[in-house]
Order: C-alpha cells, then sequence, then structure tokens
C-alpha cells in the first residue's frame, strides 16, 4: 500500500515530538518506517532541522579550505598546479566552454547596442585592474540578462566570482 493509499483511507498518526494526531499527508515518507512515514510530522522535523543548522558553526567548507591555503604556501602552490595540469590536459573543454560564453553573449547583445561604449568600458575595466559585471547576468537558470552599458559594473575580480550568476538587483524570491 502506498503513501497515496493511506491518505484515501483517512489513516492518522501520532507525532512523536508535539503528541498531535495528525494524517499520514502531515508526515514525511519512509519506506521502512511506521505506516512509511517518520515519527515526527513536517511542522517538527522542519524546526528540529532548523535548530540542528543554527547549532553549526557558520564557516563554510570553502571558506575552511581558504583558511589552510592562506595558511599554507606550499599547499596553495600545490593546487595551483593541478589546475594548470587539468587545464592543459582538457584544453578541449576549455575551448567548448569559451565557446559557449561567447555565443551567449553574443546572443545576448541587441542589435540597436552602442559597442563603442561597450569597448570604453572593457577599457576602463583593464585600466582600473577590474572585471566587467553584468548585474543581470547574461547565463543563468532563471534569467537572461542583456549584454549593453546599463547592464554592466566594474567589480573587483574576487566579488565578481562570489557573486556567480545567481543574485541580481530585484531578483525574484524562489518559491520551493
Amino acid at each position: 500500500m502506498g503513501h497515496a493509499d493511506y491518505l484515501r483511507n483517512g489513516d492518522y498518526k501520532r507525532c512523536n515530538k508535539c503528541s498531535e494526531e495528525k494524517p499520514l499527508i502531515e508526515f514525511y515518507k519512509l519506506k521502512h518506517g511506521a505506516k512509511g512515514v517518520f515519527g515526527q510530522c513536517i511542522v517538527c522535523h522542519n524546526k528540529r532541522a532548523k535548530e540542528l543548522r543554527d547549532l553549526k558553526p557558520k564557516e563554510t567548507h570553502s571558506k575552511k579550505a581558504k583558511n589552510y591555503l592562506d595558511n599554507n604556501p606550499e599547499a596553495r602552490e600545490r593546487a595551483r598546479q593541478r589546475s594548470r595540469d587539468w587545464r592543459k590536459n582538457n584544453l578541449s573543454y576549455d575551448a567548448f566552454r569559451a565557446s559557449m560564453r561567447r555565443q551567449a553573449v553574443k546572443q545576448a547583445t541587441p542589435l540597436w547596442v552602442n559597442f563603442d561604449e561597450i569597448q570604453m568600458i572593457y577599457k576602463k575595466a583593464n585600466f582600473f585592474g577590474f572585471e566587467v559585471d553584468h548585474v543581470v547576468p547574461i547565463r543563468s537558470k532563471i534569467v537572461c540578462g542583456l549584454n549593453v552599458p546599463a547592464n554592466m559594473q566594474l567589480l573587483h575580480k574576487s566579488l565578481n566570482s562570489s557573486k556567480g550568476n545567481r543574485h541580481w538587483p530585484d531578483m525574484p524570491e524562489r518559491s520551493i
């Protein structure tokens, strides 16, 4: 009998945490659990998960790795060498990614754009040691920004790479 069959039968279960009796739809599925669901209701389960997340230190794995590499120059050099070796052994993949990027930029550039203005922005970025960032990303799963001066800004390389293509002003809220 599947999860949907229990729902049709109107079966209930008591939550181990809040002790309320609730319909099975209010429990996460668990193949080997009693009645095919978790012992805690979804509300209690999520509340507990949030408490556990809040207890964990905020330092992420990438921050730990960065700290390790900052404090160990020989490890940083080994990592750089691995990266160089990978690029040398995967030139075709690198060329493919560059080609896809060029194609995306070309597709995002309207016919009416002022190319002299865009070229000036890139020259300024090069002169000041910055990168040109597209405020609304050109390549993203959610949106496609335009390759126009109004969508460009100069950012330091570390800021631009940390921003990625996941955040922009007026970004719609993602519903889960």
